[in-house]
């Protein structure tokens, strides 16, 4: 998120553009995100291997996966959207491949463990940047700010 000029109370933030972001807030979308994210993989798991109910999990899939764009929707208003975009997928990648493995027992190799813990360390590297420019920064109307360059 662009860096505050001030503060309003705990979890607040005042842009420079005076535009307030909710930190609480934004984290709560993104938890949500994040958990119809694994159950929606997690489904379609479940449906590939499960023939009896394949339609089923289908359905429920599909209905996980269409909600979770509209809180990816309103994550793209409180953040750059390439930062929204790494900070979803990689918490999605990592919380689908734990799950995975602590439910069906998935085996994983050394190198696979090393992955994880890469795209989970490129995830954290990448929350920690400068504030963007007008360019990046979302405009107090939710759409993405500044001029093309």
């Amino acid at each position: 998120m662009p860096a505050a000029s001030g503060g309003t109370g705990a979890g607040r933030n005042v842009m420079s553009d005076g535009h307030t972001h909710d930190r609480r807030g934004l984290m709560a979308l993104l938890v949500i995100y994040w958990i119809l994210g694994v159950a929606q993989g997690l489904c379609f798991k479940q449906g590939g291997t499960d023939t009896l109910h394949r339609v089923l999990y289908f359905i429920a899939g599909i209905t996980l996966g269409i909600t979770s764009t509209w809180f990816m929707m309103k994550i793209y208003t409180r953040m750059n959207a390439n930062l929204a975009m790494v900070v979803t997928g990689g918490v999605c990648f990592v919380a689908f491949q734990l799950a995975a493995w602590c439910l069906w027992r998935a085996p994983l190799t050394a190198f696979q463990w090393i992955g994880i813990a890469t795209v989970l360390a490129g995830t954290v590297m990448a929350t920690w940047h400068r504030a963007p420019d007008a360019a990046q920064a979302p405009s107090p109307d939710g759409s993405e700010g500044g001029s093309a360059r």
